[in-house]
């Protein structure tokens, strides 16, 4: 799954190859892009954090994102959130001790909450492209850079994700560019202060860079 595989590269950097690793961050099994940007997923997030505050679902440490997917038949992209809220727990466990479930409800509400803020702008052609990159890093059809070694610029990166989805049809975006640069940003200080930096925290940054850009009034 290259969700997992981008996590671990980012963590332990290999030696670069004679290939850019960076020059194909998208795959060839790109979905519609309908349904890649369909709030269904982000509704099946919802039903789950109701029911996890209500005690109707369970989380677990031990289960994998694909496994609670699949147990409740929901979709790739609520598999990569409750990976996200697994690290989230743990890192609560490393710093804390301990971890409540009530601090993994209030974790799957701020994602919750940032989804439907984006659902929100899928429909603004301006937006599309940053959404787009975003839900299809989510579904596991793009990924991030690897390594800082020959990252991509804004507009190579919105390159690769036109030929995966052709529909975006647009060769610039100002709002991809500046979501992308305060991304690649975080990314590198993470990895400078702490080693590493983990795919769930670039997703959680890019959702926030989205939703404080959307914000800022327009001039």
């Amino acid at each position: 799954m290259r969700i997992f595989v981008l996590c671990l590269v980012i963590l332990f950097p290999v030696a670069a190859s004679a290939e850019n690793i960076n020059a194909r961050l998208c795959g060839d099994s790109a979905s519609n892009l309908q349904l890649l940007l369909s709030p269904a997923a982000t509704q099946e997030l919802a039903q789950y954090v109701k029911g996890l505050d209500s005690g109707k679902y369970a989380f677990s440490l031990d289960m994998t994102g694909d496994v609670a997917a699949s147990q409740l038949g929901f979709r790739k992209r609520f598999a990569t959130a409750y990976a996200e809220l697994v690290e989230t727990a743990n890192a609560l466990i490393n710093k804390n001790g301990t971890v409540h479930i009530k601090d993994v409800v209030q974790a799957a509400e701020k994602i919750l909450s940032d989804e439907q803020f984006i659902d929100g702008l899928a429909d603004k052609p301006r937006w599309k492209p940053a959404i787009v990159y975003l839900r299809s890093i989510e579904a596991s059809e793009c990924a991030f850079p690897y390594t800082p070694k020959d990252l991509p610029t804004p507009e190579e990166m919105l390159r690769q994700l036109n030929r995966a989805y052709p529909e975006i049809n647009t060769s610039s975006s100002k709002e991809f560019e500046q979501v992308y640069r305060a991304t690649v940003g975080y990314s590198q200080n993470r990895i400078k202060e702490y080693g590493s930096v983990s795919i769930y925290q670039i997703l959680a940054e890019w959702r926030r860079s989205i939703r404080s850009l959307a914000l800022l009034p327009v001039l």
